[in-house]
């Protein structure tokens, strides 16, 4: 969602990673570095006061929370 560049490497977050390519090449693109969950999302909803469902992070990475009715939550925050 966010770049930056700085002389030929473009700085970007893919999903939870910081990844910092040289671009000096459009054509041949390279990865210099990747720094892994650097940005690590939130197990829990933004809201605060509700129940919910606990994340499985073995799943992977909860890109968004909607809104729901649950049968047994085990997660409150």
């Amino acid at each position: 969602m966010d770049i930056a560049v700085k002389g030929t490497v473009l700085y970007a977050d893919n999903t939870v990673d910081l990844v910092a390519l040289d671009i000096g090449n459009p054509l041949q693109v390279k990865v210099l570095k990747r720094i892994e969950n650097a940005f690590p999302y939130p197990s829990y909803p933004p809201q605060t006061g509700v129940q919910f469902e606990c994340v499985d992070q073995s799943k992977g990475v909860v890109i968004r929370w909607e809104q729901a009715s649950l049968q047994n939550p085990q997660c409150y925050r």
